[in-house]
């Protein structure tokens, strides 16, 4: 597939006679085999190739003239020495040492066949790694037997029996309960009350501490704002920042968002916080401040104001109480049309009082 002739050949400048290298048709049908690195490292090697398609360039070299990092020529080079196609190896590598035994570079052969990789000590299968190095004429170590020890003086080692002493159940039971020793108590340390109480005092004196550590002091604030950003810190666990004199400072910014998160809270006021927080948990962003949750608090608040409504019935209506006063306006009318047949309108001014007063004390008139 790759053959290494003499003769002439064209390129970059003039023409000029030398060797080169023919490359089979055929190889086009294992091009994609030769993905990444590998085909730039594997056509520089067959490049540096003789007549036999030995060669043994440098890994410096091989990334000089390919333009990869070495440890990119590296793993190619592995991976080529480990591409077969159709059971036939691509590369044969094994490793080359210089007369005073230090390691030099590699020797590759390009699609060695099972002979030639038989010669250089190669098995016709790749192998993880660099090739072992190829037999040598050197001679086998021959075997050295080792004489026997002489007798000494020295006298053997006795052997241990394996027998195993029963117990004595008898020790120690001589004594009867009676007679046995008491148990010596060491001395009641006497305890230093006073210590001890100051001890006391010094823990309760922190968790007091802790406790009104962790309750916000909001006590700085517009008095209608402290039930809102003492429930808001307490829930959040946040602390409110200290009056300063700053002109538009922390402290001057909670109380300008304070305001908008009770416009936000409505009628509800502190008692919606805890349903604002609920709501809060299920996305758990970041709060801070009170502008931090006026979204939540609107949105809550409006769920919190339709409910209410629904809860709200209807008054019942009664309807002979309806009908009751449809029938009186119709005899008022019928009354004003007739020219207020009893011929007086003090009496029938009278009359529509009596009515009226009947309507509100909830007296039905005779």
């Amino acid at each position: 597939m790759i053959k290494v002739f003499s003769g002439k050949w064209r390129g970059l400048g003039e023409s000029q006679d030398g060797l080169g290298m023919l490359v089979d048709f055929k190889f086009r049908e294992i091009l994609c085999k030769f993905s990444g690195a590998k085909l730039a490292v594997f056509m520089c090697i067959a490049l540096h190739s003789d007549q036999e398609g030995l060669s043994f360039p440098s890994i410096n070299t091989i990334s000089r003239e390919t333009g990869y990092a070495t440890s990119t020529v590296t793993e190619a080079l592995n991976d080529l020495c480990k591409l077969t196609i159709d059971n036939h190896r691509i590369l044969a590598r094994t490793s080359r040492t210089k007369k005073d035994g230090s390691n030099t570079s590699n020797l590759y052969m390009i699609f060695p066949s099972e002979n030639e990789l038989t010669e250089i000590g190669l098995s016709p299968m790749p192998e993880t790694g660099i090739a072992p190095i190829p037999k040598t004429g050197v001679p086998p170590i021959p075997e050295i037997e080792i004489p026997p020890i002489p007798n000494s003086d020295i006298p053997p080692i006795p052997e241990i029996g394996n027998e195993v002493k029963p117990l004595n159940l008898n020790i120690n039971h001589s004594l009867s309960l009676a007679e046995a020793p008491e148990k010596s108590e060491p001395p009641e340390q006497p305890v230093h009350r006073t210590t001890a109480k100051r001890k006391g005092d010094l823990v309760d004196g922190a968790l007091a501490y802790s406790r009104n550590s962790n309750d916000p002091d909001v006590s700085a604030f517009p008095e209608e704002l402290q039930p809102i950003l003492k429930e808001f810190c307490r829930l959040w666990s946040l602390q409110p920042p200290k009056p300063d004199r700053t002109k538009g400072g922390p402290y001057a910014n909670w109380i300008l968002q304070g305001r908008m998160l009770k416009e936000a809270l409505g009628e509800f006021g502190a008692a919606a916080l805890p349903a604002v927080y609920e709501a809060w948990k299920k996305f758990k962003y970041d709060v801070g401040q009170p502008r931090s949750i006026l979204n939540s608090a609107r949105s809550t608040t409006g769920k919190l104001r339709s409910e209410a409504q629904e809860t709200v019935k209807e008054p019942e209506v009664d309807q002979a109480e309806i009908e009751r006063g449809l029938r009186e306006l119709e005899q008022q009318k019928q009354d004003y049309k007739n020219g207020l047949s009893d011929g007086s309108a003090e009496n029938w001014l009278a009359r529509a009082r009596a009515r009226k007063a009947a309507r509100e004390n909830q007296i039905v008139p005779a």
